[in-house]
């Protein structure tokens, strides 16, 4: 889960990216669900729709 975090906060051009991945967990998608990126948030909210 750290390695996430970091991720996130190291890479953020790749946020839509990592929001696209299938196997994120949910606490990845709750951080995601609050970013700054309107595309990142859009991503997560078509996810949440899908499951």
């Amino acid at each position: 889960m750290e390695v996430w975090i970091e991720v996130i906060e190291s890479y953020t051009d790749i946020r839509v990216w990592i929001a696209q991945n299938k196997f994120i967990p949910n606490e990845i998608m709750e951080v995601l669900s609050e970013d700054s990126l309107e595309r990142v948030r859009w991503m997560i909210a078509l996810k949440k729709q899908v499951t």
